[in-house]
C-alpha cells in the first residue's frame, strides 16, 4: 500500500508545498493501480521542520509537489519519504492515478525556476532556513 501526500490549494495541487492550506492524503494499491481512499486534511501551521514529522506520522511514503526547497527534500528523504517535484496543478486524484500508471509528467522543481516569485510564487531563498 502507498500513501501519497499532495499539497492542495482550491482543489488542485498547490505550486508550493510548504504553504498550502490542505493536503490530500491518498491511499493507493500500486499493484492494481487504484485509489483506495482519499482524505483532505488541513495543513498544520507553517513551522521549520514540522511537515516531515507530521507527514511521517500519517504513514505517508510519497510526496508529489510542484516545488519544494532542498532542505525539505533532504528532511523527507531522511524519513524514508520519496519526493517528486514539478507536478502540474491538477486535482490530486488525477495526479495520483497518473503516478500509479507511470504517466505523471513533471517539469522540475518549481522552487528552482527563475521568475517564480515574479509569477506569484514566493521567495524560495527562505528554504535555506528550513521548511
Amino acid at each position: 500500500m502507498l500513501k501519497i501526500a499532495i499539497p492542495v490549494e482550491r482543489g488542485v495541487l498547490s505550486p508550493h508545498f510548504g504553504h498550502c492550506a490542505e493536503f490530500a492524503l491518498i491511499e493507493a494499491d500500486p499493484i492494481s493501480r487504484k485509489i483506495i481512499r482519499t482524505e483532505i486534511v488541513s495543513a498544520p501551521p507553517h513551522q521549520p521542520g514540522l511537515l516531515p514529522q507530521w507527514l511521517g506520522e500519517t504513514g505517508c511514503n510519497i510526496i508529489i509537489a510542484g516545488g519544494m526547497g532542498n532542505r525539505a527534500i533532504s528532511l523527507f528523504s531522511q524519513k524514508g519519504i520519496e519526493v517528486i517535484c514539478g507536478a502540474p496543478s491538477l486535482n490530486p486524484q488525477d495526479i495520483a492515478l497518473a503516478f500509479l500508471n507511470g504517466e505523471l509528467q513533471t517539469s522540475g522543481n518549481l522552487c528552482d525556476e527563475p521568475g517564480f516569485k515574479e509569477a506569484g510564487g514566493h521567495n524560495c531563498k527562505k528554504h535555506k532556513q528550513g521548511l
